[in-house]
């Protein structure tokens, strides 16, 4: 028995030495396995990358990242695909979009009423009376008849009525253009030897002639329109809002000094334009009848405009005396004045120091202006760019005629003829605001990187 028991547990013994060594050989393979599948993994696919892309989908602000990562069902996966290339897609036609519309460079027009505070300055005011020599002075050095109408005539302008036009037509005949310039050259060496410009200035009316506030005249600047000579009054700073804070200006027309022309505006009172401060005067223009007291209530716009072509061009300028109209007036009389070398006594900005004659602008500057008007015309237009920055303002005029009714209980028959020579004009703002209509760009560059940013 105990010899079979022995035998026994040696059996067992062995048994179970081959198990454990059985055993240790497939741990030994299985751990074998595990390494060179591990070592495998690790070169397909790096543990940073693997780390990256996990904390990617784990925090990114990428819509659908996440859900795509964390689905277990192939057609979720397939679905959230097709949903982050749609937005992808989607994105970068936004990108396109926006870089296409800041490339363009579009402008916006943005409309505001700006309130002023406590002044506005109103405009120049212009006052242009219709009449262009002083009769007394032409009569003292015996510029009379034809010789007088000669010296209307270096104002260029057609006659408006028939009876005009017979004494203009005179002119046609060089016999009294040249006898007419002869007396006229005899009259500058008598009143010793000055030039023809001198003479114009010399026989113009002054202004304190016109103004019954003199002191208007210190400041005031003279120029030269078809009209004849005009009177530029400074604008005042309107303080308060209406009627009676505005620029008050009474004028007396000395029509006793008036020398009637051949080709002047037949029109009894003034002209009157508005102005911007330091800047030239446009086509604005409104008559005003003598013997009246007219109002003329404003209301301003400011335009501030870019310079964006082809959509819309315009200039920046600092010249204190540019308008467009002054540039095509410039434009289309460059050539006469360069082959005539003389410029014409309206010209807002001569180019040579000599006035043209009559006979100079009859016989060359008419003839050397443009050979083709229209396209002259065209290209003027072109050439002359409105300003970017400017003012303008919209004005209603009211006028009421003086009752000589009333005026005869307490004046003379002398002061109610000089009544009727009488006007009496008031310039005011209606309210201390205007309209800014202020072009801008639409998409500024830190606009741009936000909406970038955003898509």
């Amino acid at each position: 028995m105990n010899g079979r028991s022995r035998q026994l547990e040696r059996s067992n013994s062995g048994y179970l030495t081959d198990l454990k060594m059985s055993n240790r050989q497939m741990t030994h393979q299985t751990d074998a396995k595990s390494f060179i599948s591990d070592n495998s993994n690790k070169k397909s696919l790096p543990h940073w990358c693997d780390q990256g892309w996990k904390m990617f989908t784990e925090y990114s602000t990428f819509h659908g990242v996440r859900d795509l990562s964390n689905s277990s069902v192939v057609y979720l996966k397939i679905l959230w695909i097709v949903v982050i290339f749609l937005a992808v897609l989607f994105a970068v036609n936004g990108c396109y979009q926006i870089i296409s519309q800041f490339i363009e460079h579009p402008v916006v027009v943005s409309y505001f009423i700006e309130d002023a505070g406590q002044n506005l300055t109103l405009p120049d005011v212009i006052i242009c009376p219709f009449n262009r020599f002083n009769k007394t002075f032409l009569d003292e050095v015996n510029i009379t008849g034809d010789v007088a109408q000669y010296l209307e005539m270096t104002f260029p302008g057609p006659a408006q009525f028939p009876f005009q036009e017979r004494i203009q037509n005179k002119f046609e005949n060089l016999s009294v253009l040249e006898n007419s310039d002869m007396a006229i050259r005899d009259v500058l060496i008598k009143l010793g030897n000055i030039t023809f410009n001198e003479l114009l200035k010399i026989a113009s009316i002054d202004c304190t002639s016109f103004f019954q506030e003199k002191y208007l005249c210190e400041t005031a600047t003279t120029l030269m329109t078809s009209a004849g000579k005009c009177f530029r009054l400074k604008g005042i700073d309107q303080v308060s809002d209406g009627y009676g804070y505005g620029h008050k200006i009474v004028i007396t027309l000395p029509k006793h000094l008036y020398n009637p022309g051949v080709n002047q505006m037949l029109n009894d009172g003034v002209l009157v334009k508005l102005a911007e401060k330091n800047h030239g005067v446009d086509h604005d223009l409104t008559f005003i009848p003598s013997g009246v007291h007219a109002i003329m209530p404003l209301s301003a716009t400011q335009y501030d405009f870019i310079d964006d072509p082809p959509r819309y061009s315009c200039i920046n300028t600092q010249e204190t005396n540019y308008s467009r109209l002054w540039c095509f007036e410039y434009c289309l009389t460059e050539r006469a004045e360069n082959i005539c070398n003389c410029s014409l006594v309206p010209a807002a900005n001569p180019r040579k120091p000599e006035v043209c004659t009559t006979k100079q602008i009859i016989t060359c500057f008419y003839s050397s202006m443009f050979p083709d008007a229209v396209e002259a015309f065209s290209q003027c237009r072109r050439r002359c760019k409105a300003p970017c920055k400017y003012w303008k303002y919209s004005k209603t005029v009211s006028i009421s005629k003086f009752s000589h009714e009333q005026a005869s209980v307490f004046a003379t028959m002398e002061e109610i003829e000089t009544l009727k020579n009488t006007i009496i004009l008031e310039v005011f703002y209606t309210s201390l605001d205007y309209t800014l209509i202020k072009q801008m760009v639409a998409m500024t560059p830190s606009s741009f990187i936000a909406q970038i940013g955003g898509q």
